[in-house]
C-alpha cells in the first residue's frame, strides 16, 4: 500500500533537511577549482603512518546532482598497498563551516574540518592509527592557473609538533 504524506508531514521533513543550498550559495565557485580528474604522484615518508614508499593515484572531483555537495574519489597505491576512498564535501550556509566525510577501502570513516584561507585549503581531523589517535592535517594549494594541486599531509600526537608523512602533487588531466 502506498503511503501519502500530509502537508504537515512534508513541511516537517523539509525542516529536517540539511542546508542543501549551502555549498552552492557559499563556496561553489571556490570549490570548482577541484573539479575534474587528476593524476597524483608523491611519496609517503617513513613515519607513524607507515613505511616510506611511492604514492600514485587518480583523483576525481565532481558535483553531486544539484551541486550542493562535492564528491571526491581517490584510487591508487601507497607503496604496494591499494588505497581508495570516497569523500563528500559540503559547507553550511548559516555557519560557513565546511566538512568532509571520508570513507576508506579499509572500512575506516573519518570526518574533516575544512578551512579556506585565501588560496589555501586546510583539512584537519583525527585518525585512528592501529588504536593510536593522532591529529592529522593537510594543506592544499593550487598553482599553474589551477592545473596543479599540491597536498602536504602532517600528523601530530599533541597538536603542537607536526611531522610530515605525505607529500603529493596532482596534475589536472581532465576538467569538468
Amino acid at each position: 500500500m502506498a503511503h501519502t504524506r500530509t502537508d504537515s508531514q512534508t513541511k516537517s521533513a523539509q525542516q529536517r533537511q540539511p542546508n542543501v543550498e549551502s555549498t552552492a550559495s557559499i563556496d561553489r565557485q571556490r570549490l570548482n577549482v577541484f573539479l575534474g580528474e587528476w593524476r597524483t604522484e608523491g611519496e609517503q615518508l617513513d613515519s607513524a603512518v607507515g613505511p616510506a614508499g611511492p604514492i600514485t593515484a587518480t583523483q576525481k572531483y565532481e558535483w553531486l546532482q544539484g551541486e550542493a555537495f562535492l564528491i571526491h574519489r581517490f584510487d591508487g597505491k601507497v607503496g604496494d598497498a591499494n588505497a581508495s576512498c570516497i569523500e563528500i564535501l559540503g559547507c553550511d550556509r548559516e555557519t560557513g563551516s565546511c566538512r568532509a566525510h571520508t570513507f576508506y577501502n579499509n572500512g575506516l570513516i573519518n570526518m574533516w574540518d575544512v578551512e579556506i584561507e585565501g588560496e589555501r585549503w586546510l583539512l584537519s581531523g583525527d585518525w585512528d592509527m592501529g588504536g593510536r589517535q593522532m591529529k592529522v592535517r593537510c594543506t592544499i594549494s593550487f598553482r599553474d592557473d589551477g592545473a596543479t594541486m599540491r597536498s602536504q599531509w602532517e600528523h601530530s600526537t599533541d597538536g603542537r609538533s607536526w611531522q610530515p608523512f605525505w607529500d603529493l602533487t596532482a596534475k589536472k588531466v581532465q576538467s569538468h
